[in-house]
């Protein structure tokens, strides 16, 4: 009785058809996985300078004026609301009352303008960030009502008459 079998070449063969597709579908995967990687830190990053330039822009728009002190910008509003943000190498602080939110933005080259040259009521602010090795400049600027503008220079006017 003669029985059907496969010849040990033709198991051989199989068995290295079966080796390369598998290699061609895990090095599919691979390459698959690093993209989604890559994209889905890409996007987290966007979406945290994204956050945090609405955040500031809202401050600067809202508020009633804005003071610097070192390294932190405070925000002052006409309902005696205070929202301070502190700025660190690698992330921004924004603290309002006790609840503080995060933002793990890499920042540097801050730069100031002020109303006056008391150094005191900031008028303009910027600051360079990194998204995936590019840099991102950033860029805010505080439009004073009038009447801070007046107060800003009866006060100056009073300071010069001393």
């Amino acid at each position: 009785m003669k029985l059907s079998a496969f010849t040990l070449l033709e198991l051989l063969i199989g068995m290295i058809i079966s080796s390369i597709i598998i290699t061609i579908g895990y090095s599919s995967y691979s390459i698959i996985n690093k993209q989604f990687s890559s994209y889905k830190l890409y996007r987290t990053e966007l979406v945290e300078i994204a956050n945090l330039n609405s955040e500031i822009e809202k401050e600067f728009s809202d508020s009633e004026f804005v003071l610097r002190n070192q390294n932190q910008l405070t925000f002052k509003h006409k309902d005696s609301r205070e929202v301070k943000f502190e700025f660190n190498e690698h992330f921004i602080l924004r603290n309002e009352m006790q609840a503080i939110d995060t933002f793990w933005v890499n920042n540097k080259n801050y730069t100031f303008g002020f109303l006056d040259n008391s150094e005191i009521f900031v008028s303009t602010f910027s600051f360079n960030s990194n998204l995936i090795g590019e840099d991102v400049f950033l860029n805010f600027e505080k439009k004073y009502s009038s009447d801070i503008l007046i107060k800003n220079d009866l006060n100056k006017s009073a300071e010069w008459l001393k």
